[in-house]
C-alpha cells in the first residue's frame, strides 16, 4: 500500500487516507493494539510502555488533523476523493484557518503541518509494528528451541565506537554516548553504511532527543565534516543513509540550508514530491547510476568514470536546490550563493568547489537545451559548447540532468527524453574534442560524392543540380546521406506530376514513413511545394489520425520545394504501427492541400471522440488544471525567435497554435512538442513569413497577445 502511494511521507498531492502517514497507519496501530491487548485506542500501548505519553498525545493530534483536512477536502469535492490534489489546497488551508496575503505562503504553511503530522504517524507507526510484531512472533515470552537456535546461528555482536552491530542493527546501552561524544551523531551513520546496518528503535529515539548537539560549532567540525564526506564518497549506498539521516532529523540540523527545504512544497505541476524529498529522490537515482543494473544507466556511469572524481556528483546534486527555499524563479543562482559556504566548511578542495558550484548554477540548462533548440544546429551545439567550458563540466552536468530529471517524478522520463540529452551530450562532447563533423565549405559537396552512385537513373542531373544548390547550408549540416538521397528522391516524385501536367496532383505531398525502432518513435518525410499555413494542416492532420507530434523541422528550397520532417508516436507513446493512421494522415493531407477541403470538421470530430477521455484523464492523472502561458523572446545569441507555450491539453490544439502564428505572418522553422500529464509544452522557432517584414517587438507582442486568447479559454472546443 505504501509503495503504491509514492513509498513517502511527502508527496507533493498525498493520499490522506491510504498514503504514507495517512490514516491507514494510524489505524493500523489501533488494529494491532485492538488484537493484542484486546482494547481499543492508544491507551494500552502508553501503560504496556509500547509509547510514551508524549508520543501518544502527537500521534492522537496528528490524527485528528489529517481528520479534518479529509472531512474539509470530502465538503469542498463532488466526488469520492482522498487525494490532496494541489487545486484543492489553497481552499482546504483557507478553510482550516491558515491565512496569509501571500496564497504561496499559505499553503506552504498548511502543507508544512501536514507533513509534520503524517510523517509523526509515519514514524510512530513504524516503531509500533516493529515491537509488537517482535510480540506476535513470540506471545508467550518464552524461550522456544526455535528462538534459542536462531540466536545461536545469529553473528556474535560487533564493538564499534561506542555502538553494538547484531546482524542488520546497530544499537547501544550507553544513554550518554552522544553527550560523550556529538560527532557520533554524524559517525552512527557512516557505520550504518559500512555495515549495511539499520539504527535499532531506541537509538533513533535517543538520536532525536540528542539533536541540541548539533550545533554551530558541530557544523563546522572538521571531523563531522569529514565523515560526511566519506558517506558521499561511498558511491552507490548514499540514498538509504541520507533519507534515514533526514527522518531523524540530523540531516537537516547538520545542514541548515538542506533543512529549509523541508516539507517545502513545489509549485510546478510535474513534480511529484516536495522539495527535500526530490533531492533525496535524486540520490537515488545517482545510486542506480553507479550500481544499478538497468541499461538506461550505463551510458551515464562510463560518462561519470571519464571523470577526476565522480562521487562529486553525490554532493552536486545534495545542494543544487538550496536555493528553491526562497522560492523557483532564480532558485539556480541563490543556490549556488547557499551552497559555497557549505563547502568552505567541508573543507572542498578549490577547484572541486568551482566544478560543483558550475554545475548548480547552470544545473537547468542541459533541460532547456534539448527540449528548446535543434540538436543537429551546429549553432546551438557550438553554443551549448562555449557555456560548458570543458568536458568535464558537460560530463558531470550531464549525469546531474538525468538524475535531477528521473528524482522530479520518474515516470515523465522516457526513452525519447532520454535519447535527446544524449544526443545533446554527444555532440556537444564531440565538438568539444574536435571530432564533430561539421565543415560548412565541405560538407554539401562530400554528402553529394557519397550519394552519386545511389541516386536512381530516372533522377536528371539538372534536378539533383537543384536539390543541391536551392537548400540552405543548415539542411546540409543537419542531414545525413541517407536522408538527402531520400528528399531528392521524394522532390523528383513530386515534379514529375507537374511534367505529366497533372496540376491535382502536383499539389499532393510526397509522404514516406521511417520507423526508428532503437529510438521508439516513428519519423514523417513530407515533400511538397510552400504554402501559406503549410504547418498547421500537417498538424491539422496528425490531430485527425490521432498521432502525437513530438518535434519537427522544416527547410524550403529557393524553388519553393519544401521538406518537413516530423517525429511521431502513436497516442499512448511509441512507433505508429497501425496503418489506418498512416492512410488518414494521408488521405486528410491530400483532401486539405489538394482539394481544398476543410479540416476544421475533421479535427472537431476527432476531438468529440476523445473529449470525454481526455477530460477523465486530466483530472485523474493531475489534479488540476494549470495556468496557462505563452512566452515570446529573441534568443539574441544564436539570432533565433522562440515561442514557448504551456497549456492545457487538447485534440487540436497545436492546429491553432500554429494556424494562428501562420495567420499573424510567421512561419514555423522548427518545433519541439510534448505533453506531460495533459499539459502541453510547445516550443517553435519562427521567422517573418515575408522577407520585407521585419520581426520587431510590437509584432511579438501582438503574437504573444493572439496567443493568450487562444489557451485561455475555459472551453477549447473546434468550431466545425
Amino acid at each position: 500500500r505504501r509503495k503504491e502511494s509514492g513509498g513517502t511521507v511527502f508527496m507533493q498531492t498525498p493520499d490522506i487516507k491510504n498514503g504514507v502517514g495517512g490514516l491507514r497507519d494510524f489505524q493500523g496501530i489501533v488494529w494491532m493494539s485492538q488484537i493484542k491487548f484486546e482494547s481499543p485506542g492508544l491507551a494500552p500501548l502508553v501503560k504496556k510502555k509500547y509509547l510514551s505519553e508524549v508520543e501518544a498525545k502527537l500521534l492522537g493530534e496528528a490524527y485528528s488533523f489529517l481528520l479534518r483536512v479529509r472531512n474539509e477536502l470530502h465538503g469542498q469535492s463532488k466526488r469520492a476523493v482522498d487525494v490532496l490534489y494541489l487545486e484543492n489546497q489553497p481552499e482546504v488551508a483557507r478553510a482550516l484557518g491558515y491565512s496569509d496575503d501571500d496564497m504561496v505562503k499559505t499553503v506552504e504553511d498548511f502543507m508544512g503541518d501536514y507533513y509534520m503530522h503524517a510523517r509523526c504517524i509515519y514514524e510512530t507507526s513504524k516503531i509500533v509494528e516493529s515491537r509488537l510484531a517482535e510480540d506476535f512472533a513470540n506471545p508467550s515470552g518464552a524461550l522456544s528451541f526455535r528462538s534459542v537456535l536462531e540466536a545461536y546461528r545469529k553473528p556474535p555482536a560487533q564493538e564499534t565506537d561506542g555502538f553494538e552491530v547484531i546482524g542488520k542493527k546497530i544499537d547501544t546501552s550507553n544513554e550518554e554516548i552522544f553527550e560523550e561524544d556529538p560527532d557520533r551523531l554524524l559517525r552512527l551513520f557512516r557505520h550504518c553504511q559500512r555495515f549495511e546496518a539499520k539504527p535499532s528503535y531506541s537509538l533513533r529515539a535517543l538520536v532525536r532527543r540528542s539533536l541540541h548537539l548539533i550545533d554551530a560549532q558541530f557544523l563546522h567540525s572538521s571531523t563531522a565534516n569529514k565523515t560526511f564526506r566519506a558517506i558521499l564518497q561511498n558511491v552507490g549506498s548514499v540514498f538509504p543513509i541520507l533519507a534515514e539521516m533526514h527522518a531523524l532529523g540530523v540531516l537537516g540540523r547538520f545542514t541548515p540550508e538542506f533543512g529549509r527545504l523541508t516539507c517545502k512544497v513545489q509549485h510546478e505541476f510535474y513534480h511529484r514530491y516536495t522539495a527535500d524529498a526530490h533531492v533525496l529522490a535524486t540520490l537515488r537515482e545517482l545510486d542506480k547510476v553507479f550500481a544499478g543494473k538497468e541499461e538506461i544507466v550505463c551510458k551515464y556511469r562510463d560518462a561519470l568514470r571519464k571523470t577526476d572524481v565522480p562521487a562529486l556528483v553525490y554532493l552536486m546534486l545534495y545542494l543544487h536546490d538550496l536555493g528553491k527555499a526562497d522560492g523557483i524563479k532564480g532558485h539556480c543562482e541563490r543556490g549556488a550563493q547557499s551552497a559555497e559556504p557549505i563547502l568552505d566548511r567541508m573543507g572542498i578542495e578549490e577547484n572541486m568547489k568551482e566544478m560543483v558550484l558550475f554545475v548548480i548554477r547552470n544545473h537547468l540548462e542541459m533541460g532547456r537545451y534539448y527540449m528548446k533548440f535543434d540538436l543537429d544546429d551546429p549553432e546551438v551545439i557550438a553554443a551549448f559548447a562555449a557555456k560548458m567550458e570543458d568536458p568535464q563540466k558537460l560530463r558531470f552536468l550531464y549525469v546531474h540532468t538525468f538524475c535531477d530529471a528521473r528524482g522530479t517524478s520518474e515516470d515523465l522520463w522516457n526513452e525519447y527524453k532520454d535519447n535527446l540529452l544524449s544526443q545533446l551530450y554527444r555532440n556537444t562532447l564531440d565538438l568539444m574534442e574536435s571530432k564533430h563533423p561539421v565543415i560548412k565549405n565541405q560538407r554539401r559537396a562530400a554528402l553529394r560524392k557519397s550519394i552519386v552512385e545511389r541516386i536512381p537513373k530516372e533522377v536528371p542531373k539538372e534536378e539533383i543540380d537543384s536539390h543541391f544548390e536551392c537548400l540552405p547550408e543548415r539542411y546540409f549540416i543537419h542531414v545525413g546521406g541517407e536522408d538527402v538521397l531520400l528528399h531528392l528522391t521524394m522532390a523528383h516524385k513530386l515534379l514529375s506530376a507537374i511534367k505529366r501536367s497533372d496540376a491535382e496532383t502536383s499539389l499532393v505531398p510526397i509522404v514516406e514513413w521511417r520507423n526508428d525502432l532503437e529510438r521508439g518513435f516513428t519519423l514523417v518525410h513530407v515533400v511538397t511545394w510552400d504554402r501559406t499555413g503549410l504547418f498547421y494542416h500537417l498538424a491539422g492532420a496528425f490531430s485527425v489520425a490521432n498521432l502525437n507530434i513530438l518535434s519537427s523541422r522544416a527547410v524550403s528550397r529557393s524553388d519553393h520545394v519544401t521538406i518537413d520532417v516530423f517525429i511521431v508516436t502513436e497516442q499512448n507513446g511509441g512507433l505508429v504501427k497501425e496503418s489506418s493512421a498512416r492512410e488518414i494522415f494521408e488521405k486528410t493531407l491530400e483532401s486539405t492541400l489538394a482539394n481544398n477541403k476543410r479540416i476544421l470538421p475533421l479535427i472537431a470530430e476527432r476531438q468529440k471522440k476523445n473529449r470525454r477521455k481526455d477530460r477523465v484523464r486530466q483530472v485523474d492523472a493531475l489534479g488540476l488544471k494549470i495556468n496557462p502561458s505563452v512566452n515570446v523572446f529573441q534568443e539574441m545569441a544564436l539570432n533565433r525567435t522562440i515561442v514557448e507555450i504551456q497549456a492545457n491539453d487538447h485534440i487540436g490544439l497545436l492546429f491553432v497554435l500554429a494556424r494562428t502564428i501562420s495567420e499573424m505572418g510567421f512561419d514555423i522553422t522548427f518545433a519541439r512538442i510534448s505533453t506531460e500529464r495533459s499539459v502541453a509544452i510547445d516550443v517553435f522557432h519562427i521567422e517573418s513569413a515575408l522577407a520585407d517584414q521585419p520581426i520587431d517587438s510590437e509584432r511579438l507582442l501582438e503574437l504573444r497577445e493572439k496567443l493568450n486568447q487562444v489557451v485561455s479559454r475555459e472551453e477549447f472546443l473546434i468550431v466545425a
